[in-house]
């Protein structure tokens, strides 16, 4: 179904592309996540393919449906928002938000310009 919607991906290609020659990689489990995916993607950018983007999706994942905003999981937000809109109601909000969370996301949105 996600592949009807308008494009929710922040990233080049397809959320389901990022596999290697084999057919492993992030891109098979990219749509379980749709959020965890975007929140990936902005910290690797291309570099998606190997162990390292899906430990970080894996855990990204947890975070993102277990704290809320707004009544929300921030799941939802990076889902639906674009990267630059998603980024800005990171920063806006990233002092409430717990050390787990923009432990793993600060890389992605924080440090960047």
């Amino acid at each position: 179904m996600l592949q009807k919607l308008t494009k929710w991906y922040w990233s080049g290609k397809f959320p389901t592309s990022y596999v290697d020659d084999k057919g492993a990689g992030l891109g098979r489990v990219a749509l379980d996540a749709p959020g965890a995916f975007n929140v990936t993607w902005a910290k690797y950018r291309e570099n998606l393919i190997g162990q390292e983007p899906i430990m970080y999706f894996a855990m990204v994942s947890i975070q993102l449906n277990r704290v809320q905003l707004n009544g929300e999981p921030l799941e939802t937000y990076a889902s639906i928002y674009s990267y630059e809109k998603f980024r800005s109601i990171y920063l806006r909000h990233v002092h409430a938000l717990p050390v787990t969370v923009t432990g793993l996301l600060n890389p992605a949105f924080h440090e960047k310009v």
